[in-house]
């Protein structure tokens, strides 16, 4: 799709909109948002915010995390082996940190770790997606953004949901949640529960392994409890358990070299003896606690979370005689637990302000990780066990602060700035031994701690061109940790650590919110130093993380919603970027595209509400060239998927169905080199569903 003929689109759909039903007697909602961990307009925050409502997910059939990425302009995700994997800007996840640039907060549990990126979405109120660094408040991991998921506040009378859907490939979806007072205007609780199941479209021939390859399996439960026993104090606990199980993978193996001509009804059919899944459970506990003074809040936030991931992977990725019963292997954990006490200004005039400190401890063991190798690579007659058995703890402070100074009637400055310090210790073992034999030979051992001190500042200026028009700038240092390879590839500790991935993040833009139009309009641009890149080694299947060197990433992003009437509402995104690789341990790569990084997002999207409860809406979704390798072989070109919805609601009922990727496009989300051959993975096909929603 051409560039400018889809701006041009988008521009004449919003400029059409403003001459249709101008006059008319209704507007669109006002947008509250607490980027700031302030609640403020969403057309006064100096920087690029998504906001999608409870309406909004339930509409557009968002049920997970990786849903509300692709509502965001230059965000994008996919799901690699075990794990999902963001990029925002040209900035992706890091392997052996495990972090991803875009931190996940649930009710102010944060979750940076690739390992369970994901949440519920049942109970939630709204969503908030805080685009570019944001680690001034948010920390050491949000070099790219937050998604702030905020839950419903609960009130004196009980409410709640119980919904259903069943589609395509035996897809079945189930949820509840309930909402209300045990002791009225004091006491609250609250739980949800989300269970999901898919039995996949991949078949699995090989005798006596299950037929449902890549099924997937899925329950998300969640608790809370609120206290209020005055104006003044509030206190809630928020629990959750997640379970997750992915079998084989969305694709296929190829090692024909001619990874782009595979296509989705070769990968239907595969062979395969070792069972091959990825299991993911984790645990969350939250207690925040705020006390209102006259003049100010103080809020502490305890968390912890533990996520532990339980993998297993065919060698091969086939029945191939030279691999049988060979796998790759991967036990691990993460377990956090941090501390977070603030100070903020209670009042929405003048000079607001907020401060805190921050500690946490992050325990990452893996018990087991790594291969079996066929013994031809070693020249023996038996076959070879490579683990690696490793803990790596970090510890982490922080001060942060930040002000909003109001000045000369219509501007706002906004200054920041967090000190963190950083030590992160490892003790990592690698074994080489016969297949069989448990932690034989050691190869390589790591004992070793290393220090970083970083101070992260922002600056921000608002114009107020009136109450309903604004335009800002921004300067913002972003973070992200680094870290060791515990995928050990020698003794020497300075050969096995990475250097934190730095950027700097320029932005300008404007935002509007008129009586039946949001608009918003943001120019970037990023300068990226010690980028961190993700290395395989097809010799030795050794992986590992290093610092490439400087990058740069640059574009533009536009969002909208309008009312065209009553019945009818518009709204759309466009992301256009282009990031590059200024300086790379390989030369060759310099100039090169950052892999993972779509030239191009956008969509746009049409909904019709009927007075008697009839809705319909039309959701199109186009996403540019992406690079999958650094050395830019590897890539796929633009595609565009549509969605469509049908359905009506009456009394407390919705009833409705559904058709995702109508035109069954093909495209490839993921290419992984592993040496012998290439991991292909493909979007999701054609599907289609029923559902219904009884609120009560």
């Amino acid at each position: 799709m051409n560039k400018k003929v889809l701006v041009y689109a988008m521009i004449s759909i919003v400029t059409s909109g403003f001459l249709y039903g101008a006059s008319e007697e209704y507007s669109l909602d006002s947008v509250t948002v607490s980027a700031n961990k302030i609640e403020e307009k969403i057309q006064d925050v100096p920087q690029s915010i998504t906001v999608i409502d409870e309406a909004a997910l339930e509409d557009k059939e968002i049920k997970s995390v990786a849903d509300v990425i692709k509502e965001v302009p230059n965000l994008s995700s996919s799901y690699n082996t075990y794990a999902e994997d963001v990029n925002f800007r040209g900035i992706n996840s890091s392997t052996f940190t495990n972090n991803n640039p875009v931190v996940l907060y649930i009710d102010g549990i944060p979750q940076s770790d690739r390992l369970g990126y994901d949440a519920s979405l049942v109970n939630v109120d709204h969503i908030e997606v805080l685009r570019g660094p944001q680690s001034t408040l948010y920390g050491k991991d949000a070099i790219g953004g937050v998604i702030n998921i905020v839950t419903k506040k609960p009130t004196n009378e009980w409410k709640g949901s119980v919904g259903a859907e069943y589609g395509t490939d035996n897809y079945m979806l189930g949820t509840f949640n309930i909402n209300g007072p045990l002791v009225n205007d004091v006491l609250f609780l609250g739980f949800n529960i989300k269970a999901s199941h898919d039995d996949g479209w991949i078949t699995n021939h090989e005798e006596g392994m299950d037929e449902n390859a890549n099924e997937k399996n899925e329950r998300r439960l969640g608790a809370s409890l609120l206290y209020k026993p005055s104006d003044r104090l509030s206190v809630r606990l928020n629990l959750s358990s997640d379970y997750f199980k992915n079998g084989w993978l969305d694709g296929a193996f190829t090692d024909s070299g001619n990874w782009s001509s595979v296509t989705r009804d070769d990968a239907k059919n595969v062979r395969y003896e070792v069972d091959t899944y990825t299991k993911t459970e984790s645990d969350a506990q939250a207690l925040n606690l705020t006390y209102a003074f006259d003049t100010m809040d103080f809020t502490s936030v305890t968390t912890h979370k533990k996520v532990t991931l339980d993998g297993q992977y065919d060698f091969g990725w086939s029945a191939n005689a030279l691999y049988d019963n060979l796998y790759q292997f991967q036990n691990s954990s993460v377990e956090t637990t941090s501390q977070e006490l603030r100070l903020s200004s209670n009042t929405k005039e003048g000079i607001r302000w907020i401060g805190g400190l921050y500690a946490e401890r992050s325990e990452y063991e893996n018990p087991r990780y790594g291969m079996q190798y066929p013994g031809y690579y070693y020249g023996t007659s038996y076959n070879w066990d490579l683990d690696d058995v490793s803990k790596t703890t970090t510890d982490t402070q922080a001060i942060f602060g930040q002000a909003i100074i109001p000045f000369a009637d219509k501007y706002e400055l906004t200054l920041g700035a967090r000190y963190q310090h950083i030590n992160k210790d490892i003790l990592s073992n690698m074994y080489m031994n016969p297949v069989g034999m448990l932690h034989g030979t050691q190869v390589y051992t790591i004992d070793a701690e290393h220090d970083w001190n970083a101070l992260l500042p922002k600056a921000a200026l608002n114009y107020k061109i009136n109450d309903t028009w604004s335009t800002f700038a921004s300067i913002s240092k972003g973070y992200m940790p680094g870290g060791y390879n515990y995928w050990s590839s020698s003794s020497v500790e300075a050969e096995n650590r990475f250097d934190p991935q730095t950027s700097m993040d320029y932005e300008i833009g404007t935002k509007a919110s008129f009586d039946k139009l949001y608009f918003a309009a943001t120019l970037f641009y990023m300068d990226i130093k010690d980028i961190q890149v993700y290395n395989y080694d097809s010799s030795t299947g050794m992986i590992t993380t290093s610092n490439a060197g400087k990058a740069h990433s640059y574009g533009a992003e536009f969002e909208f919603n309008y009312l065209m009437s009553e019945q009818w509402v518009l709204d759309g995104s466009l992301g256009l970027m282009k990031a590059v690789y200024d300086e790379y341990t390989e030369s060759a790569y310099e100039g090169h595209k950052i892999e993972k990084t779509p030239s191009r997002t956008a969509k746009i999207g049409l909904q019709y509400n009927h007075p008697q409860g009839y809705y319909a809406r039309l959701d199109i979704r186009n996403q540019g060239t992406t690079y999958f390798n650094a050395a830019n072989t590897f890539k796929e070109g633009s595609y565009t998927v549509g969605d469509i919805k049908l359905g009506r609601r009456f009394s407390n009922w919705d009833i409705y169905t559904y058709m995702k990727n109508m035109t069954d496009e093909e495209y490839f989300t993921t290419v992984q080199d592993q040496g012998v051959g290439q991991i292909v993975t493909f979007g999701a096909s054609r599907t289609v569903g029923v559902g219904f929603k009884y609120t009560f």
